[in-house]
């Protein structure tokens, strides 16, 4: 789909300059457009199946490679190196005023990763770790979809898979009983210019575009007062992927167009997460409550500007801030080793929805969530044969029916005179770990 400019008054300018602007519409509905906004698909779907199998409850109780996205920190529960794949593939099933929507098809994640303790002898081989893990959309790295402002859509349960989802982290445990460590997330920054040159020989026509890293800080702290007790804060930076495209039209017999496309194409906010896991061999419980700061959101949406000849603005388009509102989740999660090498684990979760009502011209559907999960997991070498683990995991995830009755009238308005949004999300997958 492509994003399509609301009608604007005569403010864009006179008749006489209409043929330019059909030309700088033409561009700009060739354009990528981005899509609402969205948080990161490892809070989704979990980062590996040991934690999704326990509704993500893993800032205290992450074990390896998945602790760069729970808690930097607990890659000090490390006892070796050990690197793994893993596959995840998950269907919605979302309604729109009882009708299915188009982003009701089976997707796949593919996540990998690897993490070791730093071997610098004398006794310090427990004091420094490092890790990365990885999730990306099958064979892509990183796409962006388009929605016309209007258009119904499940900005937390559609396309979260479309881009690819990075962590490094670097924990450090000076005391047996505690740890710190930081580490970052990347998104990217997409810069570009486009010139169309209808004047000359084309020659000066041409397009670029660069891609650049953005990185956000993830911090956290592990403490053990008592072994059986694992006490656990992070701070996550918020991230987005921002999308910039100068645009330029040389037309014969008219003045130059000039326009400037800016816009957050995707957004993770703040975030802080207190985690608790208590662990009793055969049994370890856990507990997490993480406040999301989704105030400070950006609206996925494009702000185009307008130049005349001379460099001066003759007309802004943007939209409104889309109103969101901090959001609070619990998880809670739990393993048992039931006998010899074979571990079963479960987890609930409720995900406060941030999304205010959809009274306006925007049609973001969205309500609170529960998660139910269960998985198993194998460690063969438990049982006598090589260091490898694999872990599996289902989980079933439900949102509350909302009905928004808008305010504004606007029979053209797919979501005029009321819209509703429901529906749930079922997942699933395995990794695979080896040890070294």
């Amino acid at each position: 789909m492509c994003y399509h400019p609301p009608a604007c008054s005569g403010a864009w300018g006179s008749v006489n300059s209409m043929r330019p602007m059909l030309v700088a519409v033409a561009i700009l509905v060739a354009l990528p457009w981005p899509r609402g906004a969205s948080a990161n698909p490892e809070d989704t779907f979990g980062a590996g199946s040991r934690a999704a199998a326990m509704a993500g409850a893993a800032t205290a109780a992450a074990a390896s490679y998945d602790a760069c996205h729970y808690n930097p920190a607990a890659l000090s529960h490390l006892r070796g190196p050990e690197a793994g794949l893993g596959l995840l593939a998950y269907r919605p099933f979302l309604h729109v005023n009882d009708e299915g929507s188009p982003a009701n098809r089976t997707q796949a994640l593919v996540a990998f990763g690897f993490a070791s303790p730093i071997p610098l002898g004398r006794g310090l081989n427990d004091l420094l770790f490092v890790g990365v893990d990885a999730m990306l959309p099958g064979l892509s790295l990183y796409s962006i979809r388009a929605y016309p402002r209007s258009e119904p859509h499940f900005p937390f349960l559609e396309d979260r898979n479309r881009r690819l989802v990075l962590n490094a982290a670097v924990a450090l445990r000076p005391l047996r009983w505690l740890a710190v460590g930081a580490g970052f997330s990347l998104l990217p920054h997409v810069a570009g210019d486009v010139r169309v040159d209808f004047v000359g020989t084309g020659d000066r026509s041409h397009t670029a575009v660069d891609v650049e890293a953005h990185l956000s800080p993830n911090v956290g702290v592990l403490v053990r007062p008592v072994p059986a007790l694992a006490l656990a804060l992070v701070w996550r930076g918020a991230n987005r992927t921002r999308l910039r495209i100068p645009t330029s039209v040389d037309v014969a017999q008219i003045p130059p167009i000039r326009l400037n496309v800016e816009a957050t194409e995707y957004s993770t906010p703040h975030q802080i997460a207190l985690g608790i896991a208590w662990e009793v061999r055969p049994v370890l419980m856990s507990l997490d409550f993480i406040y999301s700061f989704y105030r400070q959101f950006d609206q996925s949406s494009p702000i185009v500007t307008l130049y005349d000849s001379a460099g001066a603005v003759t007309k802004v388009q943007t939209v409104g801030d889309p109103g969101f509102h901090d959001a609070v989740s619990v998880r809670a999660g739990a393993e048992w080793h039931v006998r010899g090498p074979w571990v079963v684990r479960a987890g609930f979760a409720f995900v406060q929805s941030p999304v205010p009502a959809q009274e306006g011209e925007s049609n973001l559907l969205d309500g609170h969530r529960f998660t139910a999960a269960a998985g198993a997991g194998f460690d063969a070498g438990a049982a006598g044969g090589p260091p490898v683990r694999v872990d599996a995991h289902v989980a079933w995830t439900g949102m509350v029916s909302n009905r928004d009755e808008k305010v504004l009238l606007d029979p053209a308005n797919p979501g005029y005179p009321t819209i509703r949004g429901s529906g749930s999300l079922l997942s699933g997958g395995l990794d695979v770990k080896v040890g070294f």
